[in-house]
C-alpha cells in the first residue's frame, strides 16, 4: 500500500478457494489502507486480484468476479489440483494434462465470469506458453499471457497463425468434448 503512492501496484491473492476468503482478505486490506490514511501516509489506487488456481475458485468465478478487480489463472496448479496429479511425480505427470476437458471447462467458466464482470483476465503456467494449446487459450478469451522470455518468439508466431474466429471455434469444440483423448485428436 505504501508503494502505491509511488506508482502502479496490484495485489493478487493466491490459492483462494472460497469467496469468504477473498472477502476476509479485502477486509484486512481495507483496514490497512484506513490505518495508513489515518496516519497521513499517501496511498494510491490498488486493484485487488485473485489467482484462480483452485478448482472451487474456477467453479465460483462468477462470485469472485464481483469482488475482484482482475483474475490471473495459474494453469499448472489448477491442472494438478483438478486432476489430482502431481506434476513432480514421474508416474503421475502425464496425467496432468491441461487440455483435459475438465480443465478447459474450468478455464471457460473463469473467462466467462471475467468477461461478464469486465475485469482483466490473464493466464500463467505452462499452458500459456504451449503453442499447441494457444488456439484454445485465445479462443476462450485469454489475451494476457505470462510466459518465460525464451518462449516469446514461439508464442507470438503461434498467435499470428490462428485467426480469432478459428480460435473461438476450436475452444468451443474442445470444451464440448467429454474425453481427454478427444481433445488430443482435435490437434
Amino acid at each position: 500500500l505504501r508503494a502505491s503512492a509511488l506508482g502502479p501496484v496490484q495485489i493478487m491473492f493466491p490459492r483462494v478457494a472460497r469467496r469468504a476468503e477473498l472477502d476476509a482478505a479485502r477486509e484486512l486490506f481495507d483496514r490497512c489502507r484506513l490505518e495508513l490514511e489515518q496516519e497521513g501516509v499517501p496511498v494510491g489506487e490498488v486493484p485487488i486480484g485473485v489467482m484462480i488456481e483452485v478448482p472451487s475458485a474456477a467453479l465460483l468465478a462468477e462470485h469472485f468476479a464481483r469482488a475482484a478487480d482482475f483474475f490471473s489463472v495459474g494453469t499448472n496448479d489448477l491442472t494438478q489440483l483438478t486432476l489430482a496429479a502431481d506434476r513432480s511425480d514421474a508416474l503421475l505427470a502425464e496425467c496432468a494434462d491441461p487440455l483435459d476437458p475438465s480443465i478447459l471447462r474450468l478455464l471457460a467458466l473463469t473467462a466467462k465470469a471475467a468477461v461478464g464482470a469486465r475485469i482483466p483476465l490473464s493466464m500463467c503456467g505452462d499452458m500459456a506458453a504451449d503453442p499447441m494449446a494457444l488456439p484454445v487459450v485465445l479462443g476462450l478469451g485469454y489475451e494476457r499471457l505470462s510466459i518465460p522470455c525464451d518462449a516469446v518468439h514461439l508464442v507470438a508466431e503461434a498467435i499470428r497463425r490462428v485467426p480469432r474466429s478459428e480460435a473461438v471455434q476450436t475452444a468451443e469444440a474442445m470444451v464440448a468434448l467429454v474425453l481427454a483423448d478427444g481433445v488430443l485428436e482435435k490437434f
